[in-house]
C-alpha cells in the first residue's frame, strides 16, 4: 500500500495499547492485499449443496489460461507440484462442463499465483475473465458461489489498483453476508488507499472482532505505521507472523515486514533475524532477499545490495527491486546501466497498465523522481487524485509538479 499523510484516528479495540488484537492494513499491493484463498475454496464447496439459481445458460465456455512455469525459487518442489496439479483438475472439470465450483477453485488459484510470482498481467485478467464468465448470469451458481464470485472480484480490483471498484463490490457483499472477513479485508484495503483513513480503522475493528488472523493483524500493523506508531506496528506484525502457517507465502510476506519494521527503527540485529526466519522457511522468498538489500544498504555494503536486488529480480520480476537497484546505479554514477534499467522499468509499468493494473500514482512517483519527464508526472498525479481525492499525499505532490513545471516553462 502506498505511504499516507493523515491524522492519528481515535483509539478504538483495534488500537488499544492494552488490548492484543490491533489495528492495521496489509500492504502491498502491496499493494496488498493478504489473500483470501483458504476461505474460498471452503467455502465454494459447501456451496455446491445448495440449489441453482434458475435462468442460467450453460452454453458458454469458461476461459481457462495457459499456466506458466514458475521462476526457480518460488515454492518448494511440493507446492509447485500441488498447484500444477489443481490447475489440471479445475481445467478438465471446466473442459466437461461449466462447473461454477471448478471455476471458483480456478480464479482463486490464478489470484495466488499472480501474488506468489509476480506474473500480475496475466494471472489478474485471467481471473476475471472467468470471474466474468460467472457473474453474467451464463452460468447456474448458487448464491453462496455467486457471493464468492463477487468476492474474487474485489480482490483483482483491489489487486489492480481499482480501489473504488473494490470498495463497492466489498460493501455489497458485506451487506449480503456481515460475517465473512474476507470481504471485510478488502474493504480495509480500498478504504486506506481512497484516503479513508477513519473508516478503515472501523472497519479493521470489525475484522479484528470478527476473525483475528494474520489477515487482520497484519492491516492493523500498517495502519499503526500509518499513524506513527512504531511499536505498536511492530506487536501486530509480530501477532500476524505467530498466527501464520510455517512455509506459506503469507507468512513470508509478514515476517519480511516485520524486518522493514525492525530496520526503519535502527534494530538490524532484529531484522536480520526475521529475515534469516522467513528464508529458512521459505527459501529464496524474492521479497525477504529484497529486504536483505536494503538490510544492506541501511547496515553493510552496497555490494551485496546489489547482488541480492539482481538475485530477487532473477526470480520475480517486481518493478520496486528495480527501482531500487536503479537507485543504487545512480547513487554510485553508473548512468549508462542506469539509462537501460529506466528503460526497462518504464516497459514494466507499460505491461502492467495493458493488463488493466491502475498505475498512474505508482508511475507519476517514478517519472518525477527518476526522469525528465515532469509534465507527464504530474498529468499521472492529477488522474491519481482525481480516483483518491482524499489523498493529502498525492494532493501535496501535485501541487509540487505543478510548481516544478511552471517553474521548468518559465
Amino acid at each position: 500500500m502506498d505511504n499516507l499523510n493523515q491524522t492519528r484516528p481515535p483509539r478504538s479495540i483495534a488500537y488499544a495499547a492494552t488490548d492484543r488484537t490491533h489495528l492495521a492494513t496489509a500492504a502491498l499491493l502491496s499493494s496488498a492485499l493478504i489473500l483470501v484463498l483458504c476461505m474460498l475454496l471452503s467455502a465454494c464447496s459447501q456451496a455446491q449443496a445448495g440449489d441453482p439459481q434458475s435462468g442460467a445458460s450453460e452454453t458458454a465456455s469458461i476461459p481457462v489460461a495457459e499456466w506458466l512455469p514458475r521462476n526457480d525459487g518460488l515454492g518448494s518442489a511440493e507446492e509447485v507440484e500441488s498447484v500444477l496439479n489443481q490447475y489440471r483438475e479445475y481445467s478438465e472439470r471446466l473442459s466437461a462442463k461449466n462447473d461454477a465450483d471448478a471455476a471458483l477453485h480456478l480464479a482463486s488459484l490464478y489470484i495466488r499465483e499472480a501474488r506468489v510470482t509476480g506474473e500480475h498481467g496475466h494471472y489478474y485478467p485471467a481471473a476475471e475473465a472467468v470471474l466474468k464468465s460467472l457473474l453474467d448470469g451464463r452460468v447456474a451458481m448458487t448464491e453462496d458461489e455467486r457471493f464468492q464470485a463477487q468476492l474474487l472480484q474485489a480482490t483483482v480490483m483491489g489487486a489492480q489498483h481499482r480501489f473504488d471498484r473494490a470498495l463497492a463490490l466489498a460493501e455489497t457483499g458485506i451487506a449480503q453476508n456481515p460475517y465473512n472477513a474476507a470481504i471485510r479485508g478488502v474493504q480495509v484495503d480500498a478504504l486506506v488507499e481512497l484516503g479513508r483513513l477513519d473508516e478503515a480503522v472501523e472497519a479493521c475493528d470489525a475484522l479484528l472482532n470478527l476473525r483475528p488472523d494474520l489477515r487482520a493483524y497484519s492491516r492493523a500493523s500498517y495502519l499503526r505505521e500509518l499513524h506513527d506508531d512504531a511499536e505498536g506496528a511492530r506487536e501486530a506484525m509480530e501477532m500476524a507472523v505467530q498466527a501464520g502457517m510455517a512455509g506459506t507465502e503469507e507468512k513470508a510476506w509478514c515476517r519480511t515486514q516485520l524486518a522493514s519494521l525492525y530496520r526503519s527503527a535502527g534494530m538490524p540485529d532484529e531484522a536480520r533475524m526475521h529475515l534469516e526466519l522467513a528464508l529458512a522457511e521459505r527459501p529464496d522468498y524474492p521479497f525477504a532477499i529484497a529486504e536483505q538489500a536494503a538490510w544492506e544498504l541501511a547496515f553493510g555494503s552496497a555490494e551485496e545490495a546489489e547482488q541480492k536486488l539482481n538475485r530477487a529480480l532473477a526470480i520475480i520480476p517486481e518493478v520496486g527491486f528495480a527501482e531500487d537497484l536503479l537507485a543504487l546505479y545512480r547513487a554510485q554514477g553508473r548512468d549508462a546501466e542506469a539509462d537501460a534499467l529506466e528503460t526497462e522499468i518504464l516497459a514494466m509499468y507499460d505491461d502492467d497498465m495493458a493488463s488493466g493494473h491502475v498505475m498512474d500514482w505508482d508511475l507519476a512517483q517514478f517519472l518525477a523522481n527518476n526522469t525528465d519527464q515532469q509534465a507527464r508526472a504530474l498529468e499521472l498525479g492529477q488522474k491519481a487524485l482525481e480516483r483518491r481525492p482524499l489523498r493529502e499525499d498525492i494532493r501535496a505532490f501535485v501541487r509540487e509538479q505543478q510548481g516544478r513545471t511552471s517553474s521548468a516553462n518559465g
